[in-house]
């Protein structure tokens, strides 16, 4: 039963991310829409079992504790799974609305609502459609928004796509305040690392991907790309809240680098403020020559992938994903030449 009444105002969020206990790893994604709730006046709390071993008594307790309104949680296809259907039954059992968005449910939307204890999935980004959400409970819109699929009188209900989308210059930081333990992430006495959000997308549909996936589109927004400026001033916020060091940031995604003339003015501006932070990134080899990889290198970038999939150009056809092999030669030799370390994957 929705709590529509106003003595029953959907007033808070906990966001939870499952995880698994096999190493501990940032929720992104959660973090960020914690952050753009928060702003928005919503009280938000944020707990992320990645990395500790959990069971039902632990999360019924943790859930009873917050005594939120709207359980949310971000899932990945894998072994995570099964412990979002915990968390989603803990939830259910202490009379929760549940809400799964992340790449999981975008993909297989249907499949998840199938699970009794998911009352609504969002597809793609989430900011305006949690946003959105509270806002159609407390009454203050007639419908349910645009980008989720939920359960109505035992049957699924599909909206359309998301027609907002968030500026990535100008939305908040994400909430990494609210991790208890941030310390977690950065297991080493030196040299750490940390994963920052550069962009959102992607402009291809290479067959093996879930970016060929038409939800995947649909819900996702058009790619878009955060400064080199924005960047650093997650990274340095983050840096202020852990007793580590941490002097990497992992940009890559699933495609930081967006042509020449980007690699050009992101290698200028990070060089500019970047003080002794190295970065990785992710792109494709025609989108890059010699000179920016030289450039690349010269202002941090420690690591990049390239994705060569294929030696057989018919196989490259069939991915939707051509290769110049001499190109990539090129560029690979010329990000060694300056000390980028290069990974080039291939499809088995």
């Amino acid at each position: 039963m929705l709590k529509t009444e106003a003595a029953n105002r959907f007033e808070k969020v906990l966001f939870i991310a499952p995880a698994t206990e096999f190493g501990a790893y940032s929720p992104n994604g959660l973090l960020t829409i914690a952050g753009f709730l928060r702003n928005e006046g919503i009280d938000v709390e944020v707990i992320d079992y990645s990395g500790e071993k959990i069971d039902k008594k632990r999360v019924f307790h943790d859930i009873e504790k917050s005594d939120p309104d709207i359980v949310a949680t971000s899932v990945l296809t894998g072994p995570g799974l099964s412990r979002a259907l915990m968390v989603s039954d803990v939830a259910k059992e202490l009379g929760k609305y549940v809400v799964w968005g992340g790449p999981h449910v975008t993909i297989l939307p249907r499949l998840t609502l199938q699970y009794p204890a998911v009352d609504c999935v969002v597809l793609g980004e989430g900011e305006y459609a949690i946003l959105e959400l509270i806002d159609f409970f407390n009454g203050k819109r007639d419908s349910m928004p645009n980008g989720v699929r939920y359960k109505k009188n035992g049957q699924i209900i599909i909206s359309p796509p998301q027609t907002k989308f968030i500026d990535l210059e100008m939305k908040p930081l994400p909430a990494w305040d609210l991790i208890k333990n941030i310390d977690k992430y950065f297991p080493y006495k030196k040299n750490n690392i940390v994963f920052i959000e550069s962009h959102r997308g992607c402009p291809y549909r290479c067959a093996f991907c879930h970016h060929a996936n038409n939800d995947v589109k649909d819900f996702g927004g058009r790619y878009r790309t955060l400064s080199a400026k924005r960047i650093m001033e997650e990274f340095n916020f983050i840096k202020s809240l852990t007793s580590k060091h941490l002097n990497r940031m992992d940009i890559a995604g699933d495609l930081q680098i967006s042509g020449p003339t980007h690699a050009e003015r992101f290698s200028k501006e990070i060089k500019e403020i970047r003080e002794d932070v190295r970065w990785w990134s992710v792109t494709r080899f025609h989108l890059l020559n010699e000179h920016c990889a030289e450039l690349m290198a010269k202002a941090g970038c420690e690591s990049i992938m390239l994705g060569v999939e294929s030696g057989s150009e018919r196989i490259q056809m069939l991915n939707g994903k051509p290769v110049i092999l001499d190109n990539a030669i090129k560029v690979t030799k010329a990000f060694r030449k300056h000390g980028t370390f290069v990974t080039n994957t291939y499809m088995m």
